[in-house]
């Protein structure tokens, strides 16, 4: 009976995997403007933004040398919005490009 569960669960597994390598996801940057805004703040500013993330001064430094998607994470958008003063649609810049799930 365990072998029939393992062999389903494998099976269910093989499934989801061919499901996700065709879709395609949508991924989001920061615009341009948002970036030059976000990296001319002052320290303090930085500072604030990186507590009310959670995450440490350093790391805010290091996705903003790294343009990183995870400044486009929806809990961080509306730090961005509200300390920045940008709307959503100045934050973000259009749907870049498709990004494959799977090779």
């Amino acid at each position: 009976m365990k072998i029939v569960a393992l062999k389903f669960g494998i099976v269910k597994q093989v499934i989801l995997y061919l499901s996700y390598q065709f879709k395609v996801i949508k991924k989001m940057n920061l615009s341009k403007t948002a970036y030059w805004t976000l990296r001319g703040t002052d320290g303090q500013t930085k500072q604030r933004i990186a507590e009310r993330m959670g995450i440490t001064v350093n790391r805010l430094y290091y996705w903003i040398k790294k343009r990183s998607d995870n400044l486009t994470k929806a809990g961080y958008l509306h730090i961005l919005q509200e300390e920045l003063g940008l709307s959503e649609s100045e934050l973000l810049e259009p749907f870049s490009k498709d990004i494959p799930t799977a090779a």
